[in-house]
């Protein structure tokens, strides 16, 4: 999917269509939504690839080009526009980034913070209070260092080592369709793959950390609530839905 969504952006560069595009769309307010930034010499990682963006070199000339062709909006001028008590005077953009990475911190808060570019952080609480990654890494964790060429789950051959893509696909696409509580799922992928959950020393290394949070929060960068375990919100009831919000919420005040 990654690769697809590279080769349309590249695309859509290259035709021209992308500035008849944000022609297009006026004044619209426009969200881009990060996840991680790469180090610029791409290392291999144990975790989930496709939630990593640019490289730091592209994420700098993605910022420096917003910057100089768009209002980069705060959370605060965010609200206002949403109450209609604010309008950017040119294109509104909101620079947000999900699920608290490190690379949050090393890679993109210094360019961030050089252009003055506010963005917005999005913190499951639980990882950041626990050290856990989210049940995304860990399935890829499973799949990328078992030492078996097939495993069965759920009935189904796969086959990690050949097709890691599918692989993840399916064991995604079989929780979103079956509405399943992620963590049994995790120990029966656990189980087939015949590989035990990451250290926490290695979770870690790979999360911000509450004071490394302060730091951004007091530099342009909000914190944000986005669930308190990052459970799958659509297969839980409305008082479970409210309290993985509300919980994540007062987490951040204190």
């Amino acid at each position: 999917m990654k690769g697809k969504k590279d080769t349309l952006a590249k695309w859509l560069h290259y035709t021209g269509l992308i500035r008849w595009l944000n022609f297009k769309c006026g004044k619209q307010l426009i969200a881009i939504n990060y996840h991680r930034i790469q180090s610029n010499h791409h290392p291999e990682t144990l975790f989930d690839d496709e939630v990593f963006g640019p490289d730091q070199n592209e994420f700098q000339k993605q910022v420096e080009w917003l910057t100089k062709n768009s209002d980069i909006c705060s959370q605060e001028e965010l609200i206002a526009i949403v109450r209609g008590e604010y309008q950017p005077p040119g294109r509104g953009v909101v620079l947000t980034f999900d699920d608290g990475y490190i690379d949050n911190y090393t890679l993109a808060y210094p360019i961030l913070k050089h252009y003055q570019a506010p963005a917005l952080f999005f913190i499951p609480t639980l990882s950041i209070e626990k050290r856990q990654l989210g049940w995304w890494d860990y399935f890829a964790y499973f799949l990328k260092t078992t030492l078996k060429k097939v495993i069965v789950f759920e009935g189904k051959r796969l086959l990690p080592k050949t097709n890691l893509p599918e692989t993840m696909h399916f064991v995604l696409n079989f929780i979103y369709k079956n509405k399943l509580e992620v963590s049994d799922v995790l120990k029966r992928l656990s189980a087939s793959c015949e590989v035990e959950f990451p250290g926490r020393d290695m979770q870690d290394r790979e999360l911000m950390s509450w004071e490394q949070l302060k730091e951004v929060s007091a530099n342009g960068v909000s914190i944000g609530a986005h669930s308190h375990t990052h459970k799958i919100l659509s297969s839980l009831d409305m008082d479970h839905q409210r309290n993985e919000i509300v919980d994540s919420k007062q987490i951040i005040e204190q």
